[in-house]
């Protein structure tokens, strides 16, 4: 499918929706809409949202990463891991926060120096080019960046359940499908297409991150 994150973020989650999806949901009133309004209806809700937890397989700057974080208005954290390499990371609109251990950051960056940064919070400045594609610092703009289809294209499919919440697939044929919450606010549950995917719960539920305690620029901790 075109690109489904503007910000540069895709979320490739193998399996995770197709395995979560029931065969059948009741009718609502969501449902009985049109694709195009539907899709607009998730957009609202979902860009007007204060929090959401996404869990998957994040694909950024080429690689493949492990993802389990919640995305706030203004910031974002959680961990990400790279071929079992673990990091914890906290973001918000001015500092990247990182917390990982000495082999994990020699494993990334092939720099035995990086072993200084072990299991402490390393401050990296957000406007840094090495974050420009993280995008979990902003929920409006984070969503706004998956819904940059043209909302005519869409056919509505026969309604599912994804993680036993029904379901409303919105498909591009050919392309990949999104997931809209059928019954009460018509937030985003899912999307998969392309071998991209993502699954997002906890709606206004969930708690925003807090920047953790005692974290230091990462040039410091090098010295």
């Amino acid at each position: 499918m075109a690109r489904w994150f503007a910000l540069g973020l895709a979320l490739a989650v193998v399996g995770s929706i197709a395995g979560a999806c029931g065969s059948s949901a009741a009718a609502s009133a969501e449902s009985r809409k049109p694709a195009a309004q539907i899709y607009a209806d998730a957009l609202r809700a979902s860009s007007s949202a204060r929090s959401v937890h996404v869990t998957g397989t994040l694909m950024m700057n080429g690689q493949n990463l492990y993802e389990d974080l919640v995305i706030g208005q203004s910031q974002g954290g959680g961990s990400i891991s790279i071929g079992g390499n673990r990091i914890g990371v906290f973001a918000d609109s001015q500092w990247v926060d990182m917390n990982a251990s000495a082999s994990t950051w020699e494993a990334l960056s092939k720099d035995p120096s990086s072993s200084k940064l072990a299991d402490k919070w390393a401050e990296f400045p957000a406007s840094s080019s090495l974050f420009k594609d993280l995008g979990i610092n902003n929920l409006p703009d984070f969503v706004k960046s998956l819904f940059n289809q043209n909302p005519t294209q869409f056919v509505k499919g026969r309604l599912t359940t994804v993680h036993g919440v029904p379901a409303i697939p919105l498909t591009i044929p050919g392309q990949g499908s999104m997931y809209i919450a059928s019954q009460g606010v018509p937030y985003l549950l899912g999307f998969q297409g392309a071998g991209l995917g993502a699954v997002f719960d906890q709606w206004n539920v969930v708690s925003p991150p807090t920047p953790p305690s005692g974290a230091t620029p990462a040039v410091d901790l090098l010295k």
